[in-house]
């Protein structure tokens, strides 16, 4: 066929459509327009792929193939000559029929020729099949799997995954259940494509313990490619590294004063032990803060041995912080910064001496005993020493000494039961009638010391001024009892001795021998119930039958109870 012949063919191409069809995908081709170089899909060399294309009536389609990607077409690159039906033509094949094994695009040609004969009217060794050919279409080959490259930290709970493929990764093929991981479990996957690297983004369910994690495909799972070759589990796991998320462990923190207990003061040395263990990373450093008791705020605890016991020790010393309970906690960090500082151990803070309480006397009292019992409690956060109490009493003025330093070994000097006592008799003291100061000095079990005084006084003179009578009259002030007697001569004593009555004073009576007669006022003849009388004997003296001022009682009571007959008789 003459070159005038192929252009006549040319040019009598009025319309013909290229359809590609492999793995699914069908790309269109027209005689009169330029094809993609790049079709939207990709096949396996062995895969059956088809191409239709049309034509005029009356004419027929010649198909070859570019196999060995020479940009020329070879006699062996034939495909086939085919008459339109309805004005289309369809080849099938496979690009391993014409030798292709390689990845790669590779370009089908087609020629429109006028002879409807179903044969090829032209030569194939084509140097040039670009200005031979009426059209032409590219598709890929793709017999290579994806691969799974590399991992990469992200942080603590997310980790990148590389995967890439010489065409194109099919995305929609991933899922979180493909990936299996040496530590921890993939709870999501996210996937991005870049050309022919796609990038999967996994998400821990929780931070690992692990420095390193191993990135594979779980067991029976796949990810494809848009060949259809997939990546299997059979693929070299790939790592991430500095994965570890998980903070040391810190167990068995304690704190204590050096060959004591939990109480510590000022001077003492305090150790500190922790049982500190990271399994990913590894352990980075242990320190304590220990400022508040007056060490280090960052004092670092050291694993000499190796064996997990970290140590350290310091010295209180002006301590921050107020007696009593003290927390300190252990900060443990490993290699990739996870650090710990949830554990910790407390001490008892003790900077000052036992206090003082319930005096005896109390600060400022009068006592009326020269031989008081002096007592105070004593109470400490550790304890009492009892044997180093010093007990110190003077008088105020300084006039005088009673005991000086003494201690819990000097008679009448104890303590028991938080109570220091001194029993002054016992000790054989016997105190002016002063003010009087007491100063007692006592350490406590770690030497903090405390010195109370307190004060009082000694008055045990006898305030009475005279001999009070029972009711309260003072002797000074008493008046001797008052009588008017009026006898006729003397011979009235002579009368009782003849057995007359005895005599009654005609009287004006305040006696202070009053017998009370009871209510008798009709018997006597007089307005009170009294009958007052001075009993004489024999010598004619006086001899009183009651106490001064009781008479002038009397009568008032005789009074009262006359008073109260008459108002009941009326």
């Amino acid at each position: 066929m003459t070159d005038n012949n192929n252009t006549t063919r040319r040019a009598g191409l009025v319309l013909m459509a290229f359809l590609v069809v492999f793995g699914g995908i069908v790309g269109s081709v027209s005689a009169t327009a330029a094809f993609s170089s790049t079709p939207s899909g990709s096949a396996q060399s062995t895969e059956q792929v088809s191409f239709t294309a049309t034509a005029q009536s009356g004419n027929d389609l010649t198909f070859a193939i570019d196999a060995d990607q020479s940009t020329s077409i070879e006699s062996g690159e034939y495909i086939d000559t085919v008459v339109p039906t309805n004005g289309e033509a369809t080849v099938t094949f496979s690009a391993a029929d014409f030798g292709v094994s390689a990845d790669g695009d590779y370009t089908v040609y087609v020629i429109e020729e006028t002879t409807a004969d179903a044969s090829d009217d032209t030569t194939y060794s084509v140097a040039d099949p670009s200005t031979f050919y009426d059209e032409s279409a590219t598709f890929t080959v793709d017999d290579s799997a994806p691969t799974l490259d590399s991992a990469s930290k992200v942080d603590n709970t997310h980790i990148d995954v590389t995967i890439s493929d010489n065409v194109n990764i099919n995305e929609s093929s991933i899922a979180a259940s493909d990936f299996a991981l040496s530590t921890g479990s993939v709870s999501d996957a996210s996937a991005s494509d870049s050309g022919t690297t796609t990038t999967v983004t996994l998400t821990l369910a929780n931070p690992v313990d692990a420095d390193s994690v191993n990135v594979s495909i779980a067991s029976g799972q796949s990810i494809a490619d848009t060949a259809g070759n997939t990546l299997d589990d059979t693929a070299i796991a790939v790592t991430a590294n500095n994965m570890d998320g998980v903070a040391p462990a810190v167990t068995s923190v304690t704190v204590t004063r050096d060959g004591g207990d939990d109480t510590v003061a000022t001077g003492d040395t305090v150790n500190v032990t922790a049982s500190v263990a990271d399994g990913g990373s590894g352990v980075g450093s242990v320190t304590l803060n220990a400022s508040a008791l007056g060490g280090s705020s960052a004092l670092t605890l050291n694993d000499a041995d190796s064996d997990g016991t970290y140590n350290a020790t310091f010295q209180v010393s002006s301590p921050t912080a107020d007696d009593g309970a003290v927390s300190l906690t252990v900060n443990a960090t490993d290699n990739n910064g996870n650090f710990n500082d949830t554990e910790s151990d407390s001490v008892t803070l003790d900077t000052t001496g036992p206090a003082a309480s319930n005096f005896d006397p109390a600060d400022g009292e009068t006592v009326t005993t020269k031989q008081p019992t002096l007592g105070v409690d004593l109470t400490d956060a550790t304890s009492v020493n009892a044997s180093a109490v010093s007990v110190t009493v003077n008088n105020t003025d300084g006039s005088k000494t009673y005991l000086d330093g003494v201690g819990t070994s000097e008679t009448g000097v104890s303590y028991s039961s938080n109570r220091l006592s001194v029993d002054l008799s016992s000790a054989g003291v016997t105190l002016d009638e002063k003010q009087v100061t007491v100063e007692v000095t006592v350490n406590d079990g770690l030497d903090n010391a405390a010195t109370h005084v307190w004060n009082f006084t000694v008055d045990a003179a006898d305030k009475k001024s005279g001999s009070d009578d029972d009711w309260g009259r003072d002797d000074d002030t008493t008046e001797e009892p008052s009588e008017t007697t009026t006898e006729s001569d003397d011979s009235a004593a002579d009368d009782n001795d003849d057995g007359s009555d005895e005599s009654t004073p005609s009287t004006t009576e305040a006696a202070d021998d009053v017998t009370t007669a009871g209510p008798t006022a009709e018997s006597t003849g007089t307005s009170a119930a009294t009958e007052v009388s001075d009993a004489t004997d024999a010598d004619g003296e006086t001899t009183a039958t009651g106490v001064p001022g009781f008479g002038a009682l009397v009568t008032v009571v005789a009074l009262l109870a006359a008073a109260l007959l008459a108002r009941r008789e009326s």
